[in-house]
């Protein structure tokens, strides 16, 4: 039983380091993520703003006078 257990210290040492490296790699992954913004807010912006180039166009067509036929 001796020549099982330092075979078991090894490979349970090595899970324990291959679990602390993902850790580690999901940690920073996620701290990476909460740094960018998110791309809904993005697309709401861009939606905002061709709304709003929509609704000027519109504005401007309107106001012109039609000459009456």
């Amino acid at each position: 039983m001796n020549g099982l257990i330092p075979t078991y210290q090894i490979v349970t040492q090595a899970q324990h380091e291959e679990h602390v490296r993902r850790a580690a790699e999901y940690r920073l992954a996620r701290e990476a993520q909460q740094h960018r913004p998110s791309l809904g807010l993005i697309w709401k912006l861009f939606g905002r703003l061709a709304l709003s180039d929509g609704m000027n166009a519109e504005q401007g067509g309107a106001s012109t006078p039609q000459t009456a036929q």
